[in-house]
C-alpha cells in the first residue's frame, strides 16, 4: 500500500459550507433542545431562590498610583470575596481614580491589575450598608504582571499561584501595539508558532510546543469555538471588544477534554465599568488599500452592565484575487439579578470572504477561487452564589461555522493569461465547490467549594452535541452529529504561600451513529459499517502541577523570589468529522477511530531580581504523540485500504510522534516608562513511528515547527505617546511543496522552507484625553519570505488612524 499523511496545516478536503444549508433532525438533536429547557428551568430555579428584597449597599472608592506617586489609567479593579471570586469589577480613569457603587455588605479583598506593575500588598475592605469605604492602592513596578486568570484552573487564579506555564495579553498591549488581528500578538508566545498562509485573512494555524494545528482548545467567553476535531483558522479573529487574551500551555483535557492537546487559548470580551456611557471610534487606512473602522459602546447602568462593537476592515491585498473582507460584532451584557445572582449574555459574530490567488510564489494567482465564512459564538451564564464558600455556574453554550469554497473554472495556472483547462482538470488547477456547516450546542454546570484559607475544589459537566452538514461535488451530502459528556474533579491546595498544588481529572465520553449516507456507500463498496453507537467511548485525563517558592522576594535585595514549578497532564483530541464519517469515496471516513493523544510533562524555574523589575523564567517540555490519525489509500485502486475486520476506510489511528524543547522568557522593566520582553523556544521534533516502514519521514522533524523561534519586544510610554518596537524569529522547517504536495525534492532530501526575522513598529500620540493618532508599520525590514511555502507574506506596509473616545467616568 502506498501511503500519505493528512495534512491539517492548510486546509482540508471537505472545507467550507452555505448559510443556507440546514441540519436534520434527529432524536439526538431533540436532545440538546431538551437540555436547553433544562437550562432554562434552573435559571428559574435559581431566580426564585436567590432573589430577596435588596438591602442598603455600600460603595468602595479610591485612587491606583505608580511609585512616582503618579495616577494609573486604565488599571482593572477587582472586589474578591471570601471564596476569592470576583465579585465586582471597575477600571480607573484617567485621574486613577475608580469607584464601585451598589456592593453588598461583606469583607472584600481588593486586587488590581496594571501592565507592567504588580500589587505588593493585599488590601481588604468591610463594606457596611450605606457607607463608602476607601481603597488606595499603590503599585510597584515589575517586569511580570500579575493577573487574574481563569483558563489555567477555570477559577478566578492569580498567576503568581500557578504552576503551568501561561501568558497574559491585556488589551492594554493590543491597543499600544495597534493590533488589527488577534494571531499578531500569538507570535511573542514562547512556545507557539504561527503560520499564515498568505496576506491578510489567509488561513493562520498555531502549533503550540510541537503539536499539530488543531491541538489547540480556543474559547471565547467560555464558549468552545474549535470546529469538532479542533481546527481553528485564527486569520479571521480581530481584537475588537477582547479584554485579555489567555494562553495556557501543555495539555488541559484535565478541564476542557478533547481538543485541549498541546495549548488552552481563551479571549473575554470587555464589560462595561463606567455610569457615564463610553463610546470610541477608531479608523485607519494604509498600504494594498488597506482600511479598519470600529465602534465601541460600554457603560454601567445600576445592575446592568454593557459592551457592544461593530468593526469592518478590508484589502485589495498584495497579488490579484487576494483581496479581503471582515466584519465583527460583539456584545457582553450582565444582569445583576440579586445580591446573590447574576446574569451574563456574550456574543461573537464574524462574517468574512477573501479570495485564494493560490501559491503565487510558484504559480500565476487564480483568478477565481474564493471562500466566504461565517461564525458565530454564544453564551448565556448564570451565576449563583449560594453562601460565601459555595459558587455554582450553569452556562448554556452555542457555536456555529459555515464555510464555503468554491473554484467555478480550471485554468492553467502555469501561463500568465491563466486559460481555462478541460472540464475535470485536476492540474495545476480544478474547479469544485466545497460547503459545510458546523454547530455545537451545549450545557456546561460547574460548582466551586471554597475549604477553609487554602483549599478549593472545583467539579463540574459539560455536555455538548456537536453536527455538521458536508457538501461536496464527488460526494454530496453527509449530516454527522455526536455527543461529548465530560465530567471533571479538581483541587486546588496551598500552604504557607509557599507550596500550590493543583490536581484534577475528568473522564470524557464520546458517541455518535453512522449516517445512513455513509452507510450506504460502504454497503455499495462491499464493505460492513458499525453497528450501533460509534465514537471512542470512554477517556479519563489527569491533570497535576505543583510549584514551591524556594526563595521569597525579600524588598531591596538583588536576588528576588526563587519558584519551582513541575506539571504532568495527559491530553486528547477526537477525530474531525469528516476523518470519521466522509462518505467521499476518495477520502472514506473511519467511523471507530479512536482519539489522538498526548502524554506530558514540564519542569521549569522562575527567577526575580531587582524587586521584581526583571525575571528570567526557563521551561523544559516533553510531548509524546500517541494514535495519530492518518490518510491511507491503496495504490492499485487508488481507493480505500481494506481493514483486518474487512472495513473499507481512508483513515487510520498509527503514527506516533515526539516533541520536546526548552522555553526561555526574560523580562525587564528597568525605569518607569521602558518596559523590555524577549523569548526564545528550542523545538526538537521527530516523527517516531510510521504506518510505512520505508518512510523517509521518520526521525525528521515535524512539519511546519522550526527548531528555533523567538521574540521581542520594546515598549516606551509618555503621558502623551508610547512607542512600541517588536521583532519575532523563525528559524528554517519542514514544509510540503505547494502544487505536488511532496515532501522531498527530486534529490531525495527533505523540503525545507528558510526561516525569516519580521520587524514591527508601532507608537501613538495622545492629543487629548478624547483624540488620540496611531500608526503602525509591519515588516520594517521589508523582508522576503513565506511563512507557508508557496504563499509570500506581506513585504513593509503601514497604516495610520485616528481614535476617538467620549464619555466614560463617573
Amino acid at each position: 500500500m502506498l501511503r500519505t499523511k493528512l495534512i491539517r496545516l492548510t486546509g482540508r478536503f471537505c472545507r467550507p459550507t452555505s448559510p443556507s444549508t440546514q441540519v436534520r433532525q434527529s432524536p439526538k438533536s431533540r436532545r440538546v433542545a431538551w437540555l436547553s429547557t433544562a437550562w432554562v428551568v434552573l435559571v428559574l430555579v435559581a431566580l426564585a431562590h436567590a432573589v430577596t428584597a435588596a438591602p442598603a449597599r455600600g460603595r468602595v472608592e479610591g485612587s491606583v498610583t505608580d511609585p512616582s506617586g503618579a495616577k494609573v489609567f486604565g488599571a482593572r479593579v477587582s472586589l474578591r470575596d471570601t471564596a476569592g471570586l470576583i465579585a465586582y469589577q471597575a477600571r480607573s480613569d484617567d485621574e486613577g481614580h475608580f469607584a464601585i457603587s451598589d456592593v453588598a455588605a461583606g469583607r472584600y479583598s481588593v486586587f488590581v491589575e496594571a501592565l507592567g506593575f504588580s500589587q505588593s500588598k493585599s488590601i481588604t475592605v468591610d463594606v457596611q450598608p450605606g457607607t463608602t469605604e476607601s481603597a488606595n492602592v499603590p503599585l510597584e513596578i515589575s517586569a511580570i504582571s500579575d493577573h487574574l486568570v481563569v483558563t489555567a484552573t477555570r477559577t478566578e487564579t492569580t498567576t503568581a499561584e500557578l504552576a503551568g506555564s501561561g501568558s497574559v495579553i491585556t488589551d492594554a498591549e493590543l491597543k499600544q501595539a495597534n493590533q488589527s488581528s488577534i494571531s499578531e500578538p500569538l507570535r511573542s508566545i514562547p512556545g507557539l508558532s504561527v503560520a499564515q498562509t498568505g496576506g491578510r485573512g489567509g488561513l493562520t494555524s498555531i502549533f503550540a510546543r510541537g503539536g499539530e494545528s488543531d491541538y489547540n482548545k480556543v474559547l471565547i467567553d467560555g464558549v468552545p469555538v474549535n470546529e469538532a476535531g479542533g481546527l481553528f483558522d485564527f486569520g479571521a479573529l480581530t481584537p475588537e471588544n477582547i479584554d485579555r487574551i489567555e494562553v495556557m500551555r501543555g495539555p488541559r483535557s484535565a478541564l476542557f477534554g478533547s481538543d485541549a492537546v498541546a495549548s488552552v487559548i481563551q479571549l473575554f470580551t470587555r464589560r462595561g465599568s463606567t455610569s457615564i456611557p463610553e463610546f470610541e471610534f477608531s479608523g485607519e487606512g494604509g498600504s494594498f488599500d488597506y482600511h479598519r473602522e470600529a465602534g465601541l459602546l460600554s457603560g454601567l447602568a445600576g445592575w446592568f452592565d454593557y459592551s457592544g462593537s461593530f468593526a469592518f476592515q478590508s484589502t485589495d491585498g498584495r497579488f490579484r484575487n487576494s483581496d479581503y473582507i471582515n466584519r465583527t460584532a460583539s456584545t457582553n451584557l450582565g444582569f445583576r439579578l440579586s445580591e446573590r445572582a447574576g446574569l451574563r449574555v456574550t456574543s461573537r459574530w464574524t462574517s468574512d470572504t477573501l479570495g485564494a490567488p493560490g501559491p503565487t510564489a510558484v504559480l500565476y494567482a487564480d483568478p477565481d477561487q474564493r471562500q466566504k465564512r461565517r461564525d458565530l459564538a454564544l453564551a448565556a451564564t448564570l451565576d449563583l452564589k449560594t453562601t460565601s464558600h459555595w459558587h455554582q455556574t450553569a452556562r448554556f453554550v452555542y457555536s456555529e461555522f459555515n464555510r464555503h469554497s468554491f473554484d467555478p473554472v480550471a485554468e492553467d495556472l502555469t501561463k500568465p493569461d491563466v486559460p481555462p483547462l478541460p472540464p475535470f482538470s485536476f492540474f495545476p488547477d480544478s474547479a469544485f465547490d466545497l460547503q459545510e456547516h458546523q454547530k455545537r450546542a451545549g450545557v456546561h454546570y460547574q460548582t466551586i467549594a471554597t475549604l477553609g484559607s487554602s483549599n478549593v475544589v472545583t467539579a463540574g459537566a459539560d455536555f455538548e452535541h456537536e453536527s455538521a452538514v458536508f457538501t461536496d461535488d464527488f460526494s454530496g451530502r453527509v449530516s454527522p452529529t455526536r455527543n461529548n459528556l465530560g465530567l471533571y474533579l479538581q483541587d486546588q491546595a496551598a500552604w504557607r504561600e509557599r507550596m500550590f498544588l493543583t490536581a484534577g481529572v475528568r473522564v470524557e465520553r464520546n458517541t455518535a451513529t453512522v449516517p445512513s449516507d455513509l452507510r450506504s456507500v460502504l454497503a455499495t463498496l462491499g464493505s460492513s459499517s458499525p453497528v450501533g453507537d460509534v465514537g471512542f467511548g470512554l477517556s479519563a485525563n489527569p491533570n497535576v502541577a505543583f510549584m514551591v517558592v524556594a526563595r521569597a522576594n525579600k524588598g531591596g535585595a538583588a536576588i528576588g523570589a526563587t519558584k519551582l514549578k513541575a506539571s504532568f497532564g495527559t491530553g486528547i483530541k477526537g477525530p474531525e468529522m469528516h476523518e470519521a464519517f466522509s462518505p467521499n469515496i476518495f477520502f472514506l471516513g473511519n467511523p471507530s477511530l479512536n482519539p489522538e493523544r498526548a502524554i506530558s510533562f514540564d519542569t521549569g524555574i522562575v527567577q526575580e531580581f531587582s524587586n521584581r523589575r526583571a525575571s528570567i523564567e526557563l521551561t523544559y517540555f516533553e510531548n509524546k504523540f500517541r494514535d495519530l490519525i492518518i490518510f491511507e489509500f491503496d495504490p492499485i485502486t487508488l481507493g480505500p485500504i481494506k481493514l483486518p475486520d474487512g472495513r473499507l476506510t481512508n483513515f487510520i489511528n498509527f503514527d506516533r510522534a515526539s516533541a520536546r524543547g526548552l522555553e526561555l522568557i526574560g523580562a525587564a522593566h528597568p525605569l518607569l516608562r521602558l518596559r523590555l520582553t524577549a523569548s526564545y523556544t528550542f523545538l526538537s521534533s521527530r516523527l517516531d513511528q510510521s504506518f510505512d516502514p520505508t518512510d523517509k519521514e521518520v526521525g525528521l522533524p515535524l512539519l511546519r515547527r522550526p527548531r528555533h523561534s523567538g521574540a521581542i519586544e520594546i515598549n516606551w510610554t509618555e503621558q502623551r505617546y508610547d512607542l512600541s518596537v517588536s521583532g519575532s524569529f523563525v528559524g528554517a522547517r519542514r514544509d510540503i511543496d505547494p502544487v505536488s504536495g511532496a515532501r522531498f525534492d527530486q534529490n531525495g532530501k527533505a523540503i525545507l522552507n528558510r526561516g525569516y526575522a519580521k520587524v514591527n513598529a508601532a507608537g501613538s500620540y495622545h492629543a487629548s484625553k478624547s483624540v488620540s493618532l496611531f500608526a503602525r508599520v509591519e515588516n520594517l525590514l521589508n523582508q522576503d519570505y513565506q511563512e507557508v511555502l508557496g504563499f509570500p507574506a506581506y513585504r513593509l506596509n503601514f497604516s495610520a488612524g485616528l481614535r476617538i473616545s467620549l464619555g466614560g467616568g463617573r
